[in-house]
């Protein structure tokens, strides 16, 4: 999947500009499926357009630069559906925190433990935030987006909290660390 096809689904679900699009992929519901740079958003946004795959309004705005907004073609909406169609890459895992404790043996114990404290608040809170927003959804497929993402992020919470002791045991004892 690409930005295009990112900026077509997004609009599948009603007008949006570029703006709207880029925080929905960096901190909304769209946050967990493609990497959007507003570099990237709207050189998308005007290929799109000039494939008539989207229209573009402008609203002008008070004391504002004018707001530009999207909105979806039938076109665009069969060019969704084509692009869904194409067989998906596989999921990308990459984690800082993965690297820390690959790293275990160099760390002190202390730091470990931050470490696990920190992303089990972190999956915590995104947690909870599933939660909230699960609770304002009436669409179907967000519905069962959200439970997935709940479900991996409890399945990781409770490896995290089981196997605690484990990777702390990995690090150097404080006294150990000290003397380096």
């Amino acid at each position: 999947m690409n930005v295009s096809t990112l900026c077509l689904a997004f609009l599948s679900f009603g007008e949006a500009s570029g703006y709207d699009i880029r925080k929905a992929s960096t901190e909304g519901n769209f946050s967990h499926f493609v990497d959007a740079s507003y570099g990237a958003i709207y050189p998308a946004l005007d290929r799109l357009e000039g494939d008539d795959l989207v229209t573009r309004r402008v609203e002008v705005q008070d004391g504002k630069p004018s707001r530009h907004v999207y909105a979806l073609t039938d076109k665009g909406r069969e060019a969704l559906v084509s692009q869904l169609m194409e067989p998906v890459s596989p999921d990308k895992m990459k984690s800082e925190f993965l690297l820390l404790t690959l790293c275990a043996e160099h760390l002190p114990q202390e730091r470990l433990e931050q470490a696990l404290d920190q992303r089990i608040a972190e999956i915590d809170a995104l947690t909870e935030d599933l939660s909230s927003k699960s609770s304002d959804c009436n669409h179907a497929p967000s519905q069962w987006v959200i439970r997935f993402a709940t479900l991996m992020n409890r399945t990781k919470r409770d490896y995290l909290k089981a196997n605690r002791d484990a990777l702390i045991a990995l690090g150097k004892p404080a006294q150990s660390a000290a003397a380096e």
